[in-house]
This record gives C-alpha cells, sequence and structure tokens, in this order.
C-alpha cells in the first residue's frame, strides 16, 4: 500500500485497537483478528490467512464501550504480506458494505470515528 492508496481514501482513519471476529461468505474459514485503524469507510485488520481482495467478510467488532459488537459485512480492498521471523500475516484493508447508521453513529459518539 502506497501513497496512491492515501490519495484515494474517502475518509480520515483513526487508530483503533479492537478484537474482531470474522467469517468468510462463501468459504469454510473463521477466525479472530486484530484492528489497528478505523474510518467511516472501513477497518484495518492483521489477519493469518490471505483471502484475496474482494472476499467477503462478515465481521463482528469488539465495541469500545463494552456494549454489543458491531456486526457489518465488508468486502478485502487490499491485502500486504508481512513476514517476521518466517511468519507472514497479512495487513488488511477491509472496506464496510453495510455498517448500520446506528452503529456508525454510536463509533461517532465514543470518538472512534471523525463526523462527516
Amino acid at each position: 500500500m502506497g501513497d496512491t492508496a492515501v490519495e484515494r481514501r474517502a475518509f480520515a482513519r483513526l487508530p483503533f485497537s479492537a478484537s474482531v471476529r470474522y467469517s468468510v461468505l462463501g468459504a469454510d474459514a473463521d477466525g479472530t483478528a486484530q484492528a489497528s485503524d478505523i474510518s467511516r469507510g472501513g477497518i484495518r485488520v492483521m489477519l493469518v490467512s490471505n483471502y484475496g481482495i474482494g472476499s467477503r467478510l462478515r465481521m463482528a467488532i469488539a465495541a469500545p464501550d463494552g456494549g454489543e459488537p458491531i456486526r457489518v459485512t465488508g468486502r478485502v480492498a487490499w491485502t500486504q504480506p508481512i513476514t517476521v521471523c518466517g511468519l507472514t500475516t497479512y495487513d488488511t484493508g477491509i472496506e464496510f458494505l453495510d455498517l448500520p447508521d446506528e452503529d456508525r453513529e454510536r463509533l461517532v459518539g465514543l470518538g472512534v470515528l471523525l463526523e462527516s
């Protein structure tokens, strides 16, 4: 991911640390990931598998207020392999496809997302 991705970004990203449970739609794959940042349009997570650009994931993002998780479907927009000590993980950008307005506003109210 280079400068061109930053230039194309429609929403500002903010640091965000949360656990994300996910399942890959149309595949027998699921797991837990760690988020590192978030925007009104998507979330960045570290995955142990590369599901490929365009893959759709159903996610339950741990809420920073300890309330109900935020449930959303997303599409893998980009992925970048990172290898450390022979172990490869995938820094992955996921575009939100159906983040409910009430969850988006909840994240804004908690200071996790910026107002539009």
